[in-house]
């Protein structure tokens, strides 16, 4: 569990457990990882009957 502030090296994977509020706070959580010309994967779980996703999924 990470929140803003923190510099964490060599993150791989970052896993959202829920959608973000808006794209610069999507942004900024997947971000977190492949830092410095290094390669990462970020994913996002959601609930399709829950989650208006639109704006996301056009970054």
């Amino acid at each position: 569990m990470a929140a803003r502030g923190l510099d964490i090296n060599d993150v791989q994977l970052i896993i959202q457990c829920e959608p973000s509020r808006d794209v610069e706070a999507y942004i900024h959580r997947s971000g977190r990882t492949g830092r410095a010309h290094n390669t990462g994967v970020a994913v996002m779980l959601i609930d399709s009957r829950r989650a208006n996703i639109s704006k996301i999924h056009r970054c």
